[in-house]
């Protein structure tokens, strides 16, 4: 992978490809998989997310999991790393992206909808800014 892709990435420049996916499944423990492109599961995945079921974690929160998991996969299959062999380099990559891309699920489809980070005149809160939440 090249230095200009990953510089790229990391200014939120590049669009990370929606590949693979997470799956609800039939058991509870785990409740869900990350999949991979060929839709086959993430084995390295599996135990981590069985061990949120097992200490009670919601499965909202095993779900949350999936995807950021799945997010970081993205970043490693983009990258062609495995993910036993992630260094602080690839970890820059991903928190670069996450500090500079929009999030999709916060764009604005009606054009009336108030600015990503605007004030609530109501409220007093403000609106959730386009990007990544930092934490």
């Amino acid at each position: 992978m090249t230095s200009h892709l990953r510089n790229q990435l990391m200014e939120g420049r590049a669009v990370l490809p929606r590949v693979g996916s997470v799956v609800q499944l039939e058991t509870q423990h785990p409740a869900y998989a990350v999949l991979d492109p060929a839709g086959s599961p993430v084995e390295s995945v599996t135990p981590y997310l069985r061990d949120l079921a097992l200490n009670d974690n919601s499965p909202a929160t095993s779900r949350s999991y999936a995807n950021d998991l799945l997010r970081w996969f993205r970043f490693l299959w983009l990258l062609n790393v495995t993910w036993d062999k992630a260094t602080e380099g690839e970890v820059a990559v991903i928190v670069g992206w996450l500090r500079t891309a929009p999030n999709p699920q916060r764009r604005r489809t009606r054009p009336e909808a108030p600015q990503p980070g605007s004030v609530n005149p109501r409220t007093g809160k403000r609106y959730l800014k386009a990007g990544y939440a930092p934490a």
